[in-house]
This record gives C-alpha cells, structure tokens and sequence, in this order.
C-alpha cells in the first residue's frame, strides 16, 4: 500500500508533503506549436495527507483541489512525495468582503487545517462557508529552485496580507 511504501522510505521528512500533478498530454503540446501558443504549462499543487484510507491507485481530494488541476473524477494525477521550505508570508485574496478583524482571525485559525499553501491557486475554506481565497503570492523561508511556489505552513509563524476582494470591495490589511 502506498502508507507502506512511504514509510519505508528512509530519509522521509514529516509532516508528508506532495505534488498532485498532471501530466501534459502530447496532444497538449502539438496543438500549442501548431496554433502558435506558448508550450502548456504543467498544472500542480501541494498538499499534506489527512489519511491513507482510499483504495490504492485513488486519490481522494477536495473539490477545490481538484478545479486547480482542472481534472475530474477520470483523469490521471502523478502524486510525488516533495520537501516544502517553511513559509514566511502569504498575500491572500479574498473572493468576498472579509468583514472585520475577528473574520481575519477566523481566517488565521482555519489556515491551520491546511498543511502547504501553492502560489496561483485557489484554496477554499469549509470552516468558513466554504469562503474562497486565491492565494496571490508565497514566500518560503529558504528559497528552493525545486518548488518555488509552494510553502509549507504547519508550525510556523505566517504573515498573512490580504489583498482586496473580487467582489470589488476596496479594503486591504497587513496581519
């Protein structure tokens, strides 16, 4: 099984990070040359693990997750064991109005049932009425030429900036 196998794993670090990738299809990349677009970027994400409990060969993975990849149910996603630097800072973007100060703690709170944050993604918040947040920019505390755009945030002080809302509201805080 695949808990098996990662504990096996001499060298492992905890807490268990991973990529959730996809691969890019030859297709992908043909039709890019032939209508003159840029070569298709490789969709990823970082992640911890909640459980080992899906049967082997599946992967269970919010729904949020999920539209990151832009895969569903049927599609293959390559899952990677990866080492994450300690983040730093994050700048969120809320998609609505965070209303006051106690709403940002809130937020701050709920951070913590996540274990890795991936800049250019859009995570979303069950605690919170499933509240979306595109997570805007990561710094990690040493930078890494491997995963740069992925921090891990588990014991670790965290700045946390909030840049205005989609919905148009023109608020912008530092916390």
């Amino acid at each position: 099984s695949a808990s098996q196998h990662l504990l096996s794993i001499a060298d492992i670090s905890y807490p268990l990070c991973f990529e959730l990738s996809v691969p890019l299809s030859r297709d992908d990349i043909l039709n890019a040359m032939q209508t003159g677009q840029p070569k298709p970027k490789r969709r990823c994400v970082y992640c911890g693990v909640l459980d080992f409990t899906a049967s082997e060969g599946c992967l269970c993975a919010p729904q949020w997750m999920m539209d990151a990849l832009q895969v569903s149910d049927t599609h293959i996603v390559t899952v990677s064991n990866i080492s994450l630097a300690k983040g730093t800072f994050v700048k969120l973007q809320p998609h609505t109005l965070l209303n006051d100060a106690q709403t940002k703690q809130k937020l701050e709170a709920s951070l913590r049932n996540f274990t890795t944050l991936t800049e250019q993604s859009t995570i979303c918040v069950p605690a919170m009425n499933h509240l979306k947040l595109n997570v805007l920019q990561v710094k990690p505390a040493t930078q890494s030429t491997q995963q740069p755009n992925g921090i891990l945030i588990v014991n670790t002080d965290l700045v946390v900036e909030f840049e205005a809302p989609l919905d148009g509201a023109d608020v912008s805080d530092q916390h």
